[in-house]
């Protein structure tokens, strides 16, 4: 047996990112006998946590909550036994034929490395105190335990939307557009417009958040004019970007590892706007028969 194989942190494949992509990816290489870890670095599910309602997953006629959803992959994970690791990686290097990954934690080594990362969400672009700082979010499943607050959302998109949903179940939200426009899905419009804990309101630029003595303070104009409005939290929903806190530099390296179906890129971390958990699910079952079928062909 080669040495390598005897290392302690040696697989076969390393599924950097626990979101659907990564989860799908991993359970179709579990399923052929491919040594597999998933490391994610806070918490399997990636933007199913946030969503309200997921209708256009198979088999849930009736839809599901993302949370139910990441339940349920989460329940499939641990009877198959796919191995899944808390941590967060900080670098990786490919060398002598292997990946090389650091994390926070531990260094592993891999032949095959598929990076699942999704996306991380853009911030908003003011100056926060420490005070001010500490109520602003911008992922609404670490406010889902909110009860009886007003909740300020700066966006105007499909996420901005059904986060609003998502917090209204308990509390009293604002979605706040700078343009006169929505961008969101003309059901998650109906859907906001006929809630009556969420208020949206739209040509509002704001241009500061700052301390009150009681919560938030938003400064902002309103077609033309100064105002201000007051809120607990602040959501941030004006997009996102792909979640790469680490990569390989060498761009040339990279495409040759791509070619030799040795290195995938699957999911939101390369879909843009086409964040779909049915596309990244699909990705992860694609690149893992990939990997299967180039390891067959080397044996």
């Amino acid at each position: 047996m080669n040495d390598r194989n005897n290392h302690l942190n040696y697989y076969e494949v390393l599924v950097i990112g626990g979101g659907p992509a990564g989860i799908a990816a991993a359970i179709q290489l579990h399923r052929s006998d491919v040594s597999t870890l998933i490391l994610e670095k806070e918490e399997i599910g990636g933007l199913l946590l946030n969503a309200n309602r997921v209708e256009n997953y198979l088999g849930f006629p009736e839809g599901i909550s993302g949370r139910e959803l990441v339940k349920e992959f989460k329940k499939q994970l641990s009877v198959l036994g796919v191995k899944v690791r808390v941590e967060g990686v900080e670098s990786i290097e490919y060398e002598e034929s292997k990946f090389k990954i650091l994390t926070n934690k531990a260094h592993y080594f891999a032949k095959y490395l598929i990076i699942a990362t999704g996306t991380r969400p853009k911030k908003l672009p003011y100056t926060f105190s420490e005070e001010v700082q500490i109520r602003v979010f911008y992922e609404s499943y670490r406010m889902i335990n909110l009860e009886n607050k007003e909740i300020i959302i700066i966006g105007g998109g499909d996420a901005a939307f059904d986060q609003a949903l998502n917090l209204a179940k308990n509390n009293k939200v604002t979605i706040l557009n700078r343009s006169n426009q929505y961008k969101c899905l003309p059901l998650l419009h109906r859907r906001v417009r006929a809630n009556n804990q969420i208020t949206y309101r739209t040509m509002i630029e704001v241009n500061s958040i700052e301390e009150a003595k009681e919560g938030l303070l938003l400064k902002c104009i309103e077609k033309g004019q100064n105002i201000s409005i007051n809120c607990d939290f602040v959501l941030g929903a004006i997009g996102r970007e792909p979640a790469l806190d680490f990569n390989l530099t060498e761009e040339e390296l990279v495409n040759d590892l791509i070619e030799k179906t040795r290195l995938f890129y699957i999911g939101d971390v390369k879909n843009d706007l086409f964040r779909q958990t049915t596309i990244a699910a699909g990705e992860g079952i694609t690149a893992a028969m990939k990997i299967i079928k180039n390891k067959d062909q080397i044996l």
